[in-house]
């Protein structure tokens, strides 16, 4: 499950709407891209686990420990990158 959407509780109207199975009528954007099909569908089980770390670290968890300081640097150069990414979008909109 990511960011609320959970692949199996989606309907067949909704999967048709978001693309997840067949190709949408019109493409979605995100940011500068187009997609036909859910975001969702492009993504790894690697990129879920990010996410879902991402979004732990927001709620104030943190894998390893208590401290940023004793965090992986690439846990802490994902986090800066999700979270340059969600500003980015956010100035957008």
């Amino acid at each position: 499950m990511m960011n609320g959407v959970d692949c199996q509780y989606c309907t067949a109207t909704i999967k048709k709407v978001r693309g997840c199975e067949e190709p949408r009528d019109a493409p979605a954007k995100i940011g500068k891209y187009e997609t036909y099909y859910c975001p969702r569908t492009y993504m790894d089980g690697k990129i879920s686990v990010w996410i879902e770390a991402f979004n732990q670290y927001k709620n104030g968890f943190f894998p390893s420990g208590t401290g940023w300081l004793e965090q992986s640097m690439k846990l802490l150069q994902t986090i800066n990158l999700i979270e340059s990414l969600i500003e980015e979008f956010s100035k957008k909109e």
